[in-house]
């Protein structure tokens, strides 16, 4: 919070960014994305994600030249269009899994990105007139610094994201991950109680993403019960938990 706040501190005496990229590192679940759309809602910024995981073509990044058939902008001007602005925050998502096996490497093309001496003449080869850039706040996040391009990683400021400890995961769990689940499934009239044991073995056995896919199978099976069996009330204990774990096991 404190690194964050520095930089958007001076970006704000300035009025403008100062050309560092942000890199959010740390493991699925642990808040990088939810941080990233966050600062933006605190700096009213429109947010523009890219998905770069897997992405091969420089052509993504950089447009498709009109003589290309089903030619289109890349997708960085595409973003700023749907925005309707000139600086939104730009979320770069998974740039450790950028795959620069073929068709010209799209870090070339992310490299002038985030060069501020060269990102406000970025060239679209739809458009072919340069795109400024120098507006947009950019930030990227990744699992594994390893295996981020070594050209991408010396352009970027690395912020690690530790992982929750138990009783942070315990937190989240009841405070927001549960009521948001009961919530969305409309459940909120279904007698259903969940045991604190089972809370506490979910939030000592999993992460956060996989505390959630858990929680939401034990109440969707608690709803089965209560909808289509006409249970009056379900409780979720250690039993209930294991019977679902069980049954998960002998699928794999």
């Amino acid at each position: 919070k404190e690194h964050i706040l520095e930089y958007l501190t001076i970006e704000a005496i300035t009025g403008k960014p100062q050309g560092t990229v942000l890199c959010f590192l740390g493991n699925p679940g642990t808040g990088k994305t939810s941080i990233a759309k966050q600062i933006a809602k605190a700096c009213n910024r429109e947010i523009v994600k890219i998905a770069v995981g897997g992405m091969s073509d420089e052509a993504e990044i950089r447009g498709h030249r009109r003589t290309y058939v089903a030619s289109r902008p890349g997708r960085i001007v595409a973003g700023l269009k749907s925005a309707k602005t000139m600086d939104p925050l730009v979320l770069f998502d998974e740039v450790d899994k950028i795959d620069g096996a073929t068709r010209g490497d799209p870090t070339s093309a992310l490299l002038e990105l985030f060069d501020p001496e060269q990102n406000n003449e970025f060239v679209d080869r739809y458009l072919e007139v340069p795109v400024d850039f120098s507006k947009a706040l950019f930030i990227a996040t990744a699992n594994y610094i390893d295996k981020i391009p070594p050209p991408l990683r010396d352009r970027m400021e690395i912020i690690s994201f530790r992982d929750y400890s138990i009783e942070e995961k315990k937190i989240i769990l009841s405070d927001f991950v549960l009521p948001r689940a009961i919530k969305e499934y409309q459940i909120q009239d279904f007698d259903i109680e969940i045991k604190d044991e089972v809370m506490d073995a979910l939030a000592n056995k999993y992460r956060i993403r996989d505390i959630k896919r858990k929680l939401y199978k034990l109440l969707r099976k608690a709803a089965v019960q209560i909808f289509v069996e006409k249970a009056e009330s379900v409780v979720i204990d250690m039993e209930f938990l294991d019977s679902i774990e069980k049954n998960d096991s002998s699928k794999k």
